[in-house]
């Protein structure tokens, strides 16, 4: 019997398998890359999260982060296991795309047109938003301007005093590299290209001696980036607390000087209130006509304004104070627009007047919207409640005053913004500078009631939440 021997050259079903096993692997490398940049992306958080929490605590953290808070142990083993799988993977002329260590991922989160900026240590390696200031002398409308952003464009805006953040003992800054701030008023909040960012800047104290409010345009714009924070529940400032060149844009809002500044004495009411000895003055210093007019005798009456009166104003300015009620905060606020204006004269400036927001509320809100480049996704977290007018407050002689001391305090440039306020008022019969102004005689009773006053202790901190109310 014969026996057929097997063809030696017929290759076997199973011959394909080498190739396949080969295929395989590299597809199993592929995607341990994959679970490996997940894990050390997963890390990196969790990392930065722990080490944020544990600064909190007042302890020392160190831990060994470079670029994106990335650990140098996790990029080693990224690189070397992406290496290997890069080589297998030319050798197999697979058509796979290009390394993920080489393009952008999102990893869940909010992608956002940030810029590379420098912190105060010099070292670059974090990207933020671009700020847009939010620039307002305190009561002007700061406070309903934040809200109605956040309501209408689905994103956070910012503050320079991070004690506005809400239920945190120590304020959490957009950067770790920026640890004094901005800070970002919804710390979980989604943010865009650009940052709209509140700030007072400074000089506007109502009870402070005359170098607190008399200032040069160097000292305010610093005073623009300057603010406050909590840290474990006591409040730090900081002076200033971020590079000029983060600041791309300006908005500028302005409101009615005389609607003005009898808020900012609801505001300075509720502040005692809150603080909770102030008897004497919440009796003394009413909501009214005459608890105002009271108030301004009392701040012309202080030391500290005399003291200004005396040393730091021309003759002209020094007679207008004298026939013009609350003349002093007519000055801080007149000044206060002047540098607000020379702080932002190299950049795109959008000037909103609180009163538009009565008169053409949609167009005022989308002219805003615009100016910042956010698109609108709903609508304001609450309605627009107009602040009132009082021009009552004021007789029709001190309306004069104060509109020629406001004249002669402003820059041009501030005084084109203002003038429409005092239409009726002023007109072309502006006071020459050497005429001289009689001033009325103060009655002995009301130093007397002044005199029984106790200390205001909170008088000459500026107030970061001055203007809460509106």
């Amino acid at each position: 019997m014969m026996i057929a021997e097997p063809e030696p050259t017929r290759p076997k079903a199973e011959s394909p398998r080498p190739s396949s096993s080969s295929f395989q692997l590299r597809w199993c490398v592929g995607l341990s890359v994959f679970v490996i940049y997940v894990w050390s992306e997963t890390m990196n958080s969790s990392i930065y999260t722990y080490q944020r929490w544990f600064k909190e605590s007042n302890a020392s953290l160190h831990l060994h982060i470079i670029d994106n808070t990335t650990t140098s142990t996790s990029i080693d083993l990224r690189n070397s296991v992406v290496e290997a799988a890069s080589s297998e993977i030319k050798k197999s002329k697979s058509t796979d795309e290009t390394p993920r260590e080489n393009k952008s991922y999102n990893m869940g989160k909010k992608k956002s047109n940030a810029t590379m900026i420098e912190a105060n240590n010099g070292v670059k390696n974090k990207t933020v938003p671009q700020l847009i200031w939010l620039l307002s002398f305190p009561n002007s409308g700061t406070t309903y301007t934040n809200k109605l952003v956040q309501g209408m464009s689905g994103t956070s805006t910012a503050t320079n005093y991070g004690q506005e953040q809400s239920g945190y003992k120590s304020s959490i800054p957009l950067s770790p590299n920026l640890p004094n701030g901005p800070f970002l008023r919804y710390p979980d909040g989604n943010t865009s290209k650009y940052l709209l960012t509140k700030s007072h800047c400074t000089g506007y104290c109502i009870r402070c001696s005359p170098d607190r409010y008399v200032l040069n345009a160097e000292r305010f714009e610093s005073g623009c980036r300057s603010g406050n924070h909590l840290v474990n529940g006591e409040s730090v400032s900081s002076k200033p607390a971020y590079a000029a060149e983060l600041v791309k844009k300006v908005v500028h809002i302005i409101r009615n000087p005389f609607d003005n500044i009898v808020a900012r004495l609801h505001m300075q009411r509720k502040n005692w209130v809150n603080h909770g000895d102030h008897e004497e003055y919440l009796k003394l210093f009413v909501n009214n006509r005459t608890g105002f007019r009271r108030w301004c005798t009392f701040l012309a009456y202080t030391q500290v304004n005399q003291t200004a009166k005396a040393k730091q104003l021309d003759n002209f300015t020094k007679q207008l104070y004298a026939v013009s009620p609350c003349a002093a905060e007519f000055y801080r606020y007149t000044q206060w627009h002047n540098y607000a204006i020379e702080a932002a004269k190299d950049k795109p400036v959008h000037t909103l007047f609180y009163e538009n927001y009565t008169e053409n509320f949609n167009q005022t809100a989308n002219e805003l919207l615009d100016f910042l480049e956010l698109d609108v996704v709903g609508g304001p977290e609450e309605s627009f409640q107009p602040g009132k007018q009082y021009p009552e407050y004021f007789t029709e002689d001190e309306q004069y005053f104060i509109a020629n001391l406001v004249r002669h305090l402003a820059t041009n440039e501030t005084w084109g913004l203002l003038k429409h306020y005092f239409d009726g008022i002023l007109e072309d019969d502006e006071l020459d500078s050497e005429e001289d102004v009689e001033a009325p005689e103060e009655t002995e009773e009301q130093t007397d009631e002044f005199d029984k006053l106790g200390d205001d202790e909170d008088a000459e901190e500026e107030d970061s939440t001055v203007d809460k109310s509106i």
